[in-house]
């Protein structure tokens, strides 16, 4: 008798650990719920983080970005237009001659005179024009003539230097040179062509 009780008291506790350890319903729903609950706080904090970085990103574009971005555009905004205006023979020397009238194109011009006698020399007048809306810088005058020749033959330019600012609006006018030197032994061909070109760029400010 008391054997069997003991077994039916055992059953019991088993039973009652059972039912101790097995989860209700109303407690698997709350925790649901606090689950859910915390998935939806981090999202709320992922997109307040995220809110807070668009709004510094938009912060840094309107005041770094955008100045960097006009100032570009600023210095690429107006009418660039320097070109010759006007070339001529103004005077010579000696026995020079001029071959061919000079051609050019926008700031680079040719010149073909020839040269008999040592001491001979030909000038000619150039007008430069900035027709733009651009203040311009020269940054550099370049000639260009035939190897053989520049043995014989000195050039020179006059009235305008490298550095020197054209207004928008404004002329230069410069004296172009060639002449034979006095000082070697030989001559020039039948015919001395010579190239001068004026680089220009837009006036940076200081």
């Amino acid at each position: 008798m008391d054997k069997k009780e003991t077994k039916d008291e055992v059953k019991d506790e088993e039973i009652e650990v059972l039912e101790i350890w097995q989860p209700h319903a109303d407690e698997i729903k709350s925790a649901k719920d606090r689950h859910i609950k915390m998935s939806k706080q981090s999202v709320n904090k992922l997109v307040i983080i995220l809110t807070v970085l668009a709004a510094f990103l938009i912060m840094w574009y309107s005041t770094f970005a955008q100045p960097l971005a006009f100032n570009v555009r600023q210095e690429r905004i107006g009418n660039w237009e320097i070109c010759f205006t006007d070339i001529y023979l103004d005077d010579t020397t000696g026995t020079a001659e001029e071959v061919h009238a000079p051609s050019n194109t926008c700031l680079n011009a040719t010149f073909n005179v020839a040269f008999h006698t040592p001491g001979d020399s030909a000038t000619y007048d150039v007008t430069i024009t900035n027709s733009g809306d651009l203040d311009a810088e020269l940054v550099s005058i370049v000639v260009n003539s035939n190897k053989e020749d520049q043995k014989f033959i000195l050039y020179s330019v006059e009235g305008i230097d490298e550095g020197d600012v054209l207004k928008a609006g404004d002329s230069v006018h410069a004296k172009v040179s060639a002449s034979y030197n006095k000082n070697v032994v030989g001559r020039p061909g039948d015919g001395t062509s010579f190239s001068i070109r004026f680089n220009y760029e837009e006036e940076k400010e200081s």
